[in-house]
């Protein structure tokens, strides 16, 4: 299964879910409640680790891994986080059965025309194992 995703900043640096409330709760452009998820970001060439926190829909765990990592790269590109990066491919997404976890296979393209292959690992932020 190979999926094109083809991505877009958004302007002024604002994430596209998200408005805040003035308690300070974030609430999804389309009425959810937002949550807090980690994301471990696993570079295939090199090895190296990134561990992300970002808000998502409190219901992401339970749609589909496509749309939880669409969710994460929307908000670190919001962030501009991963530099260097202008679009990414997901080969491979899986939901673990037993815990909330959601794995991604998939390719960074690269500004310079590199490309980076990737794991990644969505979980809510008090998932412990």
């Amino acid at each position: 299964m190979r999926k094109k995703q083809t991505t877009q900043s958004p302007a002024h640096g604002c994430h596209p879910f998200v408005t805040h409330r003035t308690d300070n709760s974030a609430i999804s452009a389309k009425g959810h409640d937002m949550a807090t998820y980690q994301t471990i970001l696993i570079d295939g060439r090199t090895g190296g680790e990134g561990r992300y926190k970002f808000t998502g829909p409190d219901d992401l765990m339970e749609r589909t891994p496509v749309r939880a990592m669409r969710a994460f790269m929307e908000s670190v590109e919001a962030k501009d986080v991963l530099h260097g990066h202008q679009d990414y491919e997901i080969n491979a997404a899986m939901k673990s059965p037993h815990h909330e976890v959601i794995t991604t296979l998939g390719v960074l393209h690269l500004t310079n025309g590199d490309q980076a292959p990737f794991m990644a690992m969505i979980s809510p932020q008090d998932f412990h194992v």
